[in-house]
Order: C-alpha cells, then structure tokens, then sequence
C-alpha cells in the first residue's frame, strides 16, 4: 500500500475551516504533511469553486481564501490528469456501479490505479471507497 493518499476537496476544506474538521481529516493531513497526496487534476478546480463560494456567501474573507490557498499550496500534493484512455469508461463504470458524480468517481479511479487510498468527508464516497477497498 502507498503511503500518500488520494485526498478529495472535502478533505482539504475541512483543514482550513473550524467547523469543517474532524479526527479523520486531522489524520489525513498528519499522513498527507508526512508523504504528501495525489489529486485528479480537477481537485484544483473544486477546492477553488468552494473558496469561491465561501466568499460570496460572507462565510470567509478573501483574505482567508488566499492563506487558505498559499497553505494548500505548500503541501506535497500532486496533480494526476487522466492517464489513458480507459480512464473515461473505467471512472463512468465506478460513477454508475456507485451512484457517484464522475468527479467523486475520479477520485475513487485514482486510488483504485494508484494503490493509494482515498480520504474524503463525503459519506456515499467514503462508502464507494470502502467498497473497493481503498477506504482511509
């Protein structure tokens, strides 16, 4: 088993915000700091949508978005793209077998591929990832 972890927004988001945290998110960035983490390239996108979106809704300021940022920034955390063909249907496969968004499902690819396992806050991918068996 790999020591570095697919970590998902959700993970990464609960690092910089108080009420977001938790015990398994506090592991995740002990083992991340450590060994670092491997992302689907469109966790960039999502960690910055939901910054983002705490902005607009006043539940942050752009200030924080920025520290939060330049934090996230200094972690080892490597972006994987899609590395074959395959990539499409195998990830679509995993979205339909669990009733996941294909972006949940990537991230799941990823650890499947990988040998990583998978670090996310969202239930029903925690659960998808369980049942693979790459779970954190």
């Amino acid at each position: 088993m790999s020591q570095r972890l697919v970590i998902d927004a959700s993970i990464a988001l609960a690092w910089s915000l108080a009420d977001e945290g938790g015990v398994r998110a506090d592991e995740a960035l002990t083992i991340v700091e450590k060994s670092g983490a491997i992302v689907p390239t469109l966790w960039t996108y999502e960690v910055a949508n939901s910054l983002t979106h705490f902005v607009q809704r006043s539940r942050i300021d752009t200030e924080r978005a920025r520290t939060i940022v330049a934090a996230l920034e200094r972690l080892d955390i490597t972006r994987v793209p899609p590395e074959s063909r395959s990539w499409f249907r195998e990830t679509s496969d995993l979205a339909i077998r669990h009733s996941l968004s294909v972006y949940d499902a990537a991230y799941l690819q990823l650890a499947l591929v990988s040998g990583a396992k998978l670090a996310s806050l969202d239930k029903k991918l925690v659960i998808a990832a369980s049942s693979e068996g790459v779970a954190f």
